[in-house]
């Protein structure tokens, strides 16, 4: 029971007896004295004091004190006597509970300067200080000696919680001709530990090195956040920054080493550091848990940890991938099931020490709670030490001076996987001798403590910086991205007969402007998908030709849904901008590893003069072939936003003659053979003006991305570590043949590495629209639920910077196109899950769990597929 139950005999003091001179002494003639009350005012309890042995008294009995020593409470200790004219003085006296006949620690003598100071009561300042020294106050002098106050008992000169509770006793010395009936009183002072209360360090007792830099920027942001779990049940992210990226593809296929795991490994070595620090607080004479620094100095705190069970993913409520789910889930309990080890009871699915973690391990340097002390640190302020038994914990004691006073701490160090959990706890044991730590140093699971101080759950999460979102919107597609301005018409007329004469008008202004024929094949899309496949409507001669054009499709949406009105302005401007919805999607994809995706930015960037950028790169680039393949001169091109525009197969071979010199097509037939990969190769053994189209038409899209490659990186060189996100509605077009139809080279989007950033950024380049991923999805047969978007293409390209090959398929689910099957890597992915986002099966939705655990940070050594 703490506070313990209370006998006089347990502090060995003999009962006082009170002196009597009536058997020499005529009654009558005899002076008499006493103390008629003693107590600690003023004072939620009740007034009271002993003078003869007692009943076992209960916490907070009558005559039981609780104080706060050196908190400043205002305390006095109070009397009253009878017959004060015939007292000369009076010693206070402190004891501690003893097994044997025990002595005075402290004593304070009480006397008057004269007869005339004496009064029935008095009072004087007491606030569990125990230094010696001599004052006075009023008519009364103080006389403090310190008998027997031991700096290993009491270091800050002050009562503490670790000798408690004390009796106080007072003792008169009467006149040498007076009696004295009550010569002695006490009462019992209670010094209560109340909680424990846990808090985050302060970040200037952490290293003073690069590494103690990127702890002292983690404990920051939790700090700035407000994200200390101080409770049981809430949850902190201990968020590390994570901008370590492939730099080629051979690292996703690299079977001897394990690349992510030792680049992420040299970036947080066996975890952050995180400064935990502690107070023990006290209850004070009104009861409540205060800070009281002195009268914990040099109590000592067990830190102790455990890892709290995640609970099973969960994919977006399980309605779109049951299967999925189960799966995935399956897979991961395989590796994070509970773990009993004889030392550390972590029964919870933290990453083992097999993988690089630190589950199961109590040892240097896979330490949660780190031993480090002013000797071995410099700058760490508390002395932290290993229990002998405990060894996994750790035990330090509370500071009694300095600027950390009234403290103390540890270093907490979780592994740098993400999605370990850890809750830590500091333990306080009473004994009333000061030795109640060393009670808690056994390997017992369950710890009998006094008092327990715990966490919420520390939780890792990697972390990746979106430093920038580009886009590209020509005149054209600043129609579609401004429809949500569409104003209700005023319009009297039926929007039958509206929509008839724009259509009319329209048509007159494609007429006019040269654009006739293609009114045609512009109409029915623009209608369908509100995209401008030719670029034509910049180019109208008609005045507020956007505007006209807005109107057509929305009269037509009107007329095809049959809904009137028309939606108002006010609804159409309060939904999520696009590009925060695909955010979205690709953070949920991540969430489930445990990464979080830091946004820097609060909207995109345009990309200022790309397509000057784009046009100076290809010429700086120097290729006959490229030059003439390009158009660089098309005015419609430049108000486009594709990357490049392409000439058509026959235009392509008059222009390269023509910047060749004349030069025959054998130097071009040489070119695709020296600069093409091996199939290609094989290919021009048998050149033919067949096989040269078809290598024209295939080389398209890879000079597309050539050039915008060699385009972003020039911008980003040196630019800021992390994720950039480039969003293009179109990777190259290229002209039709007379008698062919228009083609559009398409590529959902892909991953660029760039060697010279030295792994520092990633960019992930979209170069579809909305309307793309929707007619991609409606091909490859998806399930209707199944996201298909930027959001979650830009989450499978990710994957290819954080080293994620591609997942293989089952034969019947393979796409025609060889290209989305390349680089498939099974070894690295769960054989039982084809559906892996890294793959290409039309219902991928999420990653699998071999892949989760090597984003979270796993080394896949010994994991199977």
């Amino acid at each position: 029971m703490y506070p313990p139950k209370l006998l006089f005999e347990d502090f060995h003091e003999g009962s006082p007896s009170s002196l009597s001179l009536e058997q020499s002494c005529p009654r009558e003639s005899v002076k008499r004295c006493g103390i008629t009350g003693l107590s600690l005012k003023p004072h939620s309890a009740e007034a009271h004091c002993f003078t003869a042995a007692h009943p076992q008294l209960e916490p907070g009995a009558a005559g039981r004190y609780q104080l706060a020593p050196g908190a400043e409470e205002g305390l006095k200790l109070g009397w009253s006597f009878s017959g004060s004219t015939h007292i000369r003085s009076a010693v206070l006296e402190l004891y501690t509970r003893s097994s044997s006949p025990s002595e005075p620690f402290w004593k304070r003598t009480l006397s008057w300067k004269s007869v005339e100071a004496r009064k029935d009561s008095g009072e004087c300042p007491f606030d569990g200080a125990l230094s010696g020294g001599v004052r006075s106050e009023g008519g009364l002098e103080i006389l403090d000696v310190a008998v027997n106050v031991s700096k290993e008992m009491f270091p800050a000169g002050y009562l503490s919680v670790e000798h408690a509770p004390y009796l106080l006793k007072m003792t008169l010395s009467p006149e040498p001709d007076a009696a004295v009936e009550v010569g002695s009183a006490w009462i019992y002072l209670d010094v209560v530990a109340a909680e424990i209360r846990l808090s985050l360090g302060d970040e200037d007792v952490l290293r003073t090195s690069p590494e103690g830099d990127k702890d002292r920027a983690v404990t920051r942001e939790m700090r700035e956040a407000g994200s200390f779990p101080a409770d049981g049940k809430s949850l902190a992210k201990v968020l590390l920054p994570s901008n370590v990226f492939s730099t080629n593809t051979d690292e996703w296929h690299e079977l001897s080493q394990d690349v992510p795991f030792e680049r992420y490994k040299a970036v947080w070595g066996n975890g952050p550091e995180l400064p935990l620090f502690a107070e023990l607080l006290v209850r004070d004479s009104r009861g409540d848990a205060v800070f009281a620094p002195r009268a914990v100095a040099g109590s000592q705190l067990l830190w102790d940890w455990s890892e709290p069970l995640l609970p099973p993913l969960n994919l977006n409520g399980g309605r779109t991938a049951e299967d999925d789910e189960v799966l995935i889930n399956e897979y991961l309990a395989r590796y994070t099931k509970g773990k009993e080890a004889s030392t550390v009871f972590s029964k919870g699915n933290n990453c083992h020490i097999d993988h690089g973690g630190k589950g199961s391990s109590s040892d240097a340097p896979d330490r949660v709670l780190s031993l480090v002390s002013r000797e071995s640190r410099s700058g760490f302020p508390f002395d932290v030490r290993s229990p002998s038994n405990r060894t996994w914990a750790a035990i330090s004691r509370i500071q009694g001076e300095g600027s950390h006073v009234g403290k103390t701490g540890v270093i907490f160090q979780p592994s740098r996987m993400a999605g370990d959990s850890y809750r830590v706890s500091a333990c306080w044991h009473y004994d009333g001798a000061g030795t109640g730590v060393s009670q808690l140093d056994d390997t017992q699971e369950d710890l009998q403590v006094t008092l327990r101080g715990t966490t919420g759950t520390f939780q890792v999460w990697r972390q990746l910086h979106l430093v920038q979102y580009f886009v590209q919107e020509s005149p054209a597609l600043q129609v579609v991205t401004s429809a949500p301005s569409l104003q209700t018409s005023t319009s009297s007329r039926p929007p039958k007969e509206e929509f008839d004469e724009l259509d009319s008008a329209l048509k007159e202004a494609f007429d006019e402007s040269g654009f006739g024929p293609h009114y045609k094949d512009w109409r029915p899309r623009w209608l369908k998908t509100g995209k401008d496949p030719e670029f034509i409507l910049g180019e109208l001669a008609l005045e507020d030709a956007t505007g006209m054009a807005k109107r057509f499709r929305t009269l037509h949406q009107q007329l095809e849904s049959d809904q009137n009105p028309l939606p108002s302005i006010s609804s159409a401007t309060t939904s999520e901008p696009a590009w925060k919805r695909e955010f979205d999607r690709l953070s949920r994809r991540y969430a489930h590893a445990f990464i979080d995706l830091k946004c820097l930015f609060q909207k995109p960037t345009s990309i200022q003069d790309f397509h000057k950028k784009v046009i100076a790169t290809v010429r700086k680039l120097n290729s006959d072939v490229l030059s003439a393949a390009v158009k660089l001169d098309d005015e419609r091109w430049l108000k486009g936003a594709y990357v490049l525009h392409f000439r058509s197969y026959s235009e392509f071979k008059k222009e390269y003659l023509k910047e060749s010199g004349g030069r025959s097509l054998e130097n071009l037939l040489s070119y695709f053979s020296e600069h093409g990969p091996t199939e290609r190769q094989r290919r021009m053994r048998i050149a033919s003006e067949e096989v040269l189209c078809e290598l024209y038409e295939a080389s398209n899209k890879g000079w597309a991305q050539w050039v915008l490659e060699t385009v972003v990186e020039e911008e980003l060189t040196g630019a800021a570590e992390g994720v950039y996100l480039l969003d293009l509605p179109g990777c190259c077009r290229r002209d039709r043949e007379e008698s062919g139809e228009p083609l559009e080279v398409t590529l959902l989007g892909y991953a660029m590495l760039f060697p010279s950033l030295m792994g520092k950024v990633a960019v992930f380049a979209n170069l579809c629209s909305a309307e793309d991923y929707d007619d991609a999805k409606r091909k490859s047969g998806a399930k209707k639920d199944v996201e298909q978007s930027m959001g979650v293409t830009a989450a499978h390209e990710l994957g290819h910077s954080l080293f994620l090959a591609h997942a293989p398929l089952a034969a019947d689910d393979r796409p025609e196109n060889s290209g989305h099957t390349a680089g498939v890597e099974p070894d690295f992915h769960h054989s039982a899950m084809l559906t892996c986002l890294m793959g290409y099966h039309p219902n991928n939705q999420y990653f699998c769990g071999l892949c989760l655990l090597r984003l979270r940070g796993w080394s896949r050594q010994k994991l199977k597929s």
